[in-house]
């Protein structure tokens, strides 16, 4: 990417969307390997910084709640038991959102269809976070 032409209106080359999990943050799921491997990115992500500002790549992440797919063995149980959850499109939708957006370098915004569904727009999701 650090030969990349510019191609975004704030002259930056690219874009690098990190997919981290509210793991990588708050923890507590009991998954010790999860949790610390989702802890690794959250430091990717801040140490990243300096070498992807000289090389001028936003590098942002996202930390997707729940969102129940064929690869999590809990998926059916979660859906079943009607706790709130993401859709694979939902995250989707931040992540293509963010990697376009090129006022966002080194954040991470936590996905979550509980607040997603109360707000009216991405933008607001930057607002209050």
């Amino acid at each position: 990417m650090k030969d990349n032409e510019e191609r975004f209106p704030d002259g930056s080359k690219g874009s690098i969307v990190l997919v981290i999990s509210t793991s990588g943050y708050v923890g507590g799921t009991g998954v010790a390997a999860y949790v610390s491997s989702k802890h690794a990115i959250t430091g990717l992500l801040r140490s990243s910084q300096l070498v992807a500002v000289q090389h001028n790549i936003r590098v942002n992440a996202v930390a997707p709640f729940v969102t129940p797919t064929s690869m999590a063995g809990f998926a059916k149980q979660w859906t079943d038991s009607g706790l709130p959850s993401n859709t694979t499109q939902q995250v989707a939708k931040v992540i293509a959102t963010l990697s376009q957006d090129p006022e966002r370098k080194g954040a991470c915004y936590l996905v979550s269809i509980v607040l997603l569904g109360t707000l009216k727009s991405y933008s607001e999701l930057i607002g209050i976070m």
